[in-house]
């Protein structure tokens, strides 16, 4: 893809062409974003080159878009713009400055996920060290009461056969 200037628009438009085929290049962009073809030419269109038979014009579609082969995605002009398209699902590829957005966005997105993960991971290990700290009390209290039912029924039965000395 060439980005037109005014200082090299004629020599993209008639010359460079024919160098790209014959260096195997299979498709050819030309892209003027700021108008300065001064022959009335498109701001944006493709030919496939071909090395013997040379170029072909890639027609755009009702909607403007060009198919690329090549890349296997439509381009469209956007303001000052070359924009990628995916014909499939019609999703717009990102350019570089919302790439680097939604990129910034997922990171601080990943990270805050991380510290809730941390903080619930420290509830949860306080709450188990209660609930282990609850189980051993639980089981010093059932030890307690099972050795005070035992010494209650040994009273019990020193009571019932008769003995006083308590001693």
């Amino acid at each position: 893809m060439e980005v037109l200037s005014a200082d090299n628009w004629r020599n993209d438009v008639v010359h460079k062409p024919a160098l790209y085929a014959d260096l195997g290049v299979r498709e050819y962009w030309l892209f003027d974003p700021r108008g300065v073809r001064s022959d009335g030419g498109p701001r944006l269109q493709g030919w496939r080159l071909h090395p013997i038979s040379g170029r072909e014009p890639i027609t755009p579609s009702a909607s403007g878009a060009f198919r690329s082969e090549v890349l296997g995605l439509d381009l469209f002009r956007d303001g000052r713009k070359v924009r990628f398209r995916d014909p499939e699902t019609g999703e717009v590829l990102p350019e570089y400055t919302e790439l680097d957005q939604m990129r910034r966005a997922e990171s601080a997105a990943r990270e805050t996920a991380q510290a809730r993960a941390e903080v619930a991971h420290a509830r949860a290990d306080a709450a188990e060290a209660r609930a282990d700290a609850a189980a051993v009390r639980l089981g010093e209290e059932i030890a307690a009461r099972q050795a005070a039912e035992r010494r209650v029924a040994a009273l019990e039965k020193r009571l019932s056969s008769g003995e006083t000395d308590t001693t």
